[in-house]
Formats: structure tokens, sequence, C-alpha cells
């Protein structure tokens, strides 16, 4: 509702954000999760994380979207969370859920979270003119329950593997001994079969420089430990592998392994710690193979395309990857899309290139013994080799791959189009907003304190669509508001109108008041808040009941003197002194208070018409007064 108060005083125009229509979204990032600290959310802090929510405007109207909260624990994932929003949390949910931005004047259908302000989150994409953008929205309220679908789900020991993860365009899964080994493109409720042959990686080198050794995870990874943070947009996996040499009883080091799978896609951080010097590495190389019914796809990358996938050996020439720089490489068939990206940075003394293999009668690229079917099927990846008599080091190193999975068929164009993704990560702007857009100074709101009651009264000279009113009140400096009653509103007018309201238990002490004035479509508005003081009795008082005469109800007001508890007595008689009913028997805090009589006696029956005395007795004091009931 637009309205303006009788007697109103402008103080500003609304900026134009606050009631200019939205942006619409225009972001194309299908793949792009979207994390939000809670260190950037500070109106949160400390809230229960059940009561946090995102919301996307689109089409004209709010739908909640599938987010989740995550504790970082110094970096990690795997603690137990507190349930409150800290600094230490993260709130991630996907970029192709967002929508456009909207005034300040528009807001979810919830009105405790009218109480917060919310936050806006844009998610821009500038590498391209204009920039794209896209917009959620995150609020606070315990009055709202989660309603959306999640993307993702876990089950362990499923179909004969450790776990699964079941996303929204794939299913990925492990063996008992950790080792990814299963992949399936989902589209809908149609899934593919198993294209995965099974994750290969190969250690090559001198241990300590006199030990030869040559392993791969089938001989080398033994001992893993896993941990899982499950949410419905992000599973975050962590493998920790011990790394044996055959000739060594003890392991030689540890290489840990995290992926993180999202509705469409997967990044694995390769060397998320270092393998130093002693491991005398002289090749290192990981890969994906898959199983004979790949065959009849394609594979391309960077340098080549529409190279067929049919276990025969194929020449694609040097495969040095250049760095820094993000690579791809991508398989495309009847199962869809599945690509590669790789953020590669120069690693000293390392040559970094791409591996491929498809040959199904050839053990590996180099001659050695395959690992998993022992064929060759699109077998893809990165290797490190050493340059000259030096050692590979990772110290400081952190080499990510992002896997992209849709059942949609892409030419190899599409694998660039993934690649800038990495290039050009979104840019996250978050904004705190508030709803409150009132333009005056609505000094027809007023107050006033009448024997222990707050009498209310305001006034509008128009309105426009306008539902009604909450009264909110809040007691002291540092209380919450509440709400203590509703006024009904006049819709549409011209003709102004005054409303009153009365607030009959107000605390003692300070009181704040405001108006809550709540547009037919929902959207709200604060007026100013006024303030008064209630102060408790000095003496005890019985006060003339109201109305009177009357039939067949009344009220009779007395007031409790500030100090402690009193236990009152309120008696109404008849003109003789013989007892008629007895209204109140127990203890009164100091204050006013008003009790009801409906006429009639201890009996329930009605009195007849007449005088009777009412008398309000505690301990050494008695007070009486007479009142007249009618026909």
């Amino acid at each position: 509702m637009k309205f303006m108060l009788r007697y109103l005083c402008i103080i500003w125009i609304c900026a134009l954000a606050c009631t200019a229509p939205g942006i619409a979204a225009d972001l194309q990032r299908p793949f792009d999760p979207v994390v939000v600290l809670g260190s950037q959310l500070p109106d949160f802090f400390n809230a229960d994380t059940g009561h946090v929510f995102v919301y996307a405007h689109r089409l004209g109207s709010w739908t909640q979207i599938p987010f989740q909260i995550d504790e970082t624990d110094n970096g990690g994932y795997f603690a137990l969370h507190n349930g409150r929003l800290d600094n230490q949390d993260e709130i991630c949910f996907m970029a192709a859920d967002m929508g456009d931005s909207v005034g300040d004047n528009r807001w979810i259908q919830d009105l405790t979270s009218t109480l917060y302000q919310r936050y806006q989150v844009c998610a821009i994409d500038s590498s391209v003119t204009p920039h794209q953008k896209a917009y959620a929205y995150i609020y606070r309220s315990n009055t709202i329950s989660r309603d959306f679908t999640p993307y993702m789900s876990y089950a362990t020991s499923a179909i004969g593997r450790s776990d699964t993860v079941k996303a929204l365009t794939y299913s990925y899964g492990h063996s008992a001994d950790a080792i990814p080994d299963f992949l399936s493109i989902r589209n809908g409720a149609v899934s593919t079969a198993d294209l995965m042959d099974r994750w290969k990686i190969r250690f090559k080198g001198k241990y300590q420089f006199f030990l030869d050794y040559e392993e791969s995870e089938v001989t080398a990874l033994r001992d893993s430990m896993v941990f899982v943070r499950k949410g419905p947009v992000r599973i975050i996996h962590k493998k920790v592998y011990a790394i044996y040499f055959y000739t060594i009883p003890q392991p030689v080091d540890h290489l840990p392994l995290t992926m993180t799978f999202y509705p469409r896609s997967a990044r694995i951080d390769l060397l998320e710690e270092s393998l130093g010097q002693e491991m005398g590495m002289h090749l290192m190389r990981q890969t994906v193979d898959y199983l004979p019914a790949i065959a009849g796809s394609k594979f391309h990358w960077l340098n080549g395309a529409d190279i067929p996938i049919d276990g025969t050996l194929d020449n694609l020439g040097d495969k040095t990857l250049p760095t820094p720089a993000v690579n791809w490489f991508m398989l495309q068939g009847e199962f869809g899309s599945i690509a590669t990206t790789a953020t590669m940075n120069p690693i000293p003394n390392t040559k970094q290139t791409l591996y491929y293999l498809d040959d199904k009668n050839k053990k590996t690229a180099d001659l050695h013994t395959n690992t998993g079917d022992s064929l060759s099927y699109g077998e893809s990846g990165i290797q490190l080799e050493r340059v000259g008599d030096a050692v590979i080091q990772t110290e400081n190193q952190n080499l990510a791959a992002t896997f992209y999975y849709v059942p949609e068929y892409h030419t190899a164009a599409w694998g660039d189009s993934v690649a800038d993704y990495t290039r050009h990560p979104l840019q996250i702007v978050v904004m705190p907003r508030t709803n409150t857009v009132i333009p005056v100074e609505l000094a027809a709101f007023s107050a006033k304190s009448h024997q222990g009651k707050v009498i209310l009264n305001w006034s509008t000279a128009s309105e426009t669509n306008n539902y009604g009113f909450d009264v909110e009140r809040k007691a002291g400096q540092s209380g919450d508001w509440q709400k203590i009653a509703f006024v009904k509103g006049n819709g549409t007018t011209t003709i102004s109108h005054t409303y009153t309201c009365s607030d009959e238990n107000p605390a003692p002490g300070s009181n704040s008041y405001r108006l809550r004035q709540i547009d037919s479509d929902g959207i709200c508005t604060y007026s100013k808040t006024v303030t008064l003081r209630i102060s408790l009795p000095q003496a005890l008082q019985l006060e003339q009941n109201y109305p009177n005469p009357f039939n067949p109800h009344t009220g009779i007001g007395f007031q409790i003197p500030e100090g402690r508890d009193e236990h009152v007595q309120l008696t109404v008689f008849n003109l003789l002194g013989q007892k008629i009913v007895m209204l109140v028997d127990e203890p009164k805090s100091p204050g006013y208070h008003t009790i009801p009589w409906d006429g009639c006696d201890e009996r329930g029956q009605q009195v007849v018409s007449g005088a009777y005395l009412y008398r309000l007795q505690t301990g050494n004091q008695v007070i009486t007064r007479k009142m007249i009931k009618m026909q």
C-alpha cells in the first residue's frame, strides 16, 4: 500500500532502486556453485541454521531453492555442525537456480522474515559484454519450512560398491577400496549402464634415491579412510590413502584425494598435499579409463577433435599441455557428454602432458601392467614427467580438475566453453537489503497511557490495497518486537480514516510501539516508533466499573501499588450485605487489573436489576463502590 498519513511531513524521496522494476536474470552458468560465507551475513550471526533460507524470484513469483550450510572447520568440512550460523559456515547453492533482482519493496510471503533484513546475492559473469547477472535472496525466519527437492543423495554399500553418489545428471561409485569405478549418465529417470572401468594412478621413481619402484592404485593405495559431508546441493568426499611400496612394510606417505560432487559436475583436487623430494618421482599420472561400452564415441581435446574411441591406437602427436592454463578434453557419444577441465600451473623440472590411450591390445602407453579390466578405451588424464635428472616435487602445488557429466550431445566447442567457466569464475556480491521504504514521517501516529493501558491512534489520508496493520510492541530497550493486535485496513480509498487500538497489558517501564502495514499482496512497511513509560500505581485504588449502568456485562478495574504481590479479594454484594459472587480470591502483582463480571451469581444465574456493591480487600485495606444493573 502507498498511503499518506494525515499531517504527514515528507522527509525524503525513496531511492529509485527501492521501487523500480527488478532486473531479469540472464546468467548462463548451469554448472557453477555459489558460496556465501557466514561472515558476509552479520545480521544473521548466531542464528539457528534451520531458520536460514534461500529464495529466487522468477516469472513474478518467489521460489525456495536448494541450498546447504556447511561448517568449514578451518578448511575441512567434516566436523559436526554446531547448528548456529557463524564465520566458519558456507552457504552453497547453484547459480542455475538464481533469478531476477527485485526492489526492496518486494518480499516473500512470510511476516517473520521482515523482522530481519535480507541479503541479496548477485552472481556476475564478467567474461561477457554486457556482464550477465543472476540474483538470490537469503532470508531468516522461524516460521518457514524447507520446501525443495534435493539434487544429491548418498548411499553406502550400493550395487556392490562401498558408496555411491547420485546427482542430477550422473551416478558415481567407489569400490570397497575407495577407488572410483562406476559412472552412469542420467537423463531424468533414465540412466546409462556403467561407463567407467576405474580411476587409475601410477607412481614411478626411486624412493629415497636408491629404491626403484613402479606402483599403481592397486599396489600402492591401501588402508583408505573416507570422510563424507552430505547435503542437497553438494557432497564432499575425501579419501586419504596410505602409499605403500611393495618392498617396504610401512606406508611411505599419504595421498589425500577430495572430490566435491555437484548436480552436473564434480571437482577433484589431485595434489591436495605435497609429495616431497624423498619420493624421488620420475613420473606420476592420474587417469580415468572407460569400459568397452563407450566404443563408438569420440574424443576431443584442445589440439584435436573427432578422434574415434574404438580400442584402436591413435597418434595424437605432441600432447604437451600449456601452463599456466586451463586445459580440457572430452568424450561425446550416445550417452551424452563428459568433459574434463584441468587447472595447470608450472611445476619446476616437470613436463605436464595429456595422457590418452585407446588401445584394447596394449597394456599401458608405457608398456607396463594395466589395471582394472586390462583394456584401455578412451583412457584420459594428466601425466607429470620429470625433465632431466630432477625429480618431481609437488610442494605448494594443487592440480585441480573438474568433470562435467551431462546427457546432452555436445560438439568439441563445448570443451572450451566449460573451460571458460574455470578461466572466468563468477564474481559474487552480497549486499544487505531491507524492506523498509517509508518516505514520510508518520506524525499522526501517537500513543498515550490511561489507567495502566496504552491507547494508540493513527489516521490515513488515502490508502491503496491496504490489507491492514499489525500493531507491535517492544518492552524495554533489548526486548523483541511482539505482535499484540491486528487492525483491518480499508483497501483502496481516497477518504480519510482514523484507527485506534488499545494495549490492555503493557509491561511496567518503557514500551515502544510501531505499525507494520501490510498490502494485499503481502508487501510490508513499518511506521516510525513511539515510546512511552508505564509507571506502577503508588496506592491501592478501586475504579468505577464500566459500563455503568450495565446489562449484562461490565468490567471492574483496580490498581495494586508497587512493592510486592498482594492477596486480593474482589466480591459483589447486594444492598443487604449478602454475597452474590466472589470474582477474585488470589495474589495479584503490582499494576493495573480489570476483572469482567457477567452479571451472574455463584450458581451462574443472572441477578435481577438493581444496585449492587463491589468490594476490594487486600490486607487490612478495604474499598467499596456501587454499581447498577439495568434491564
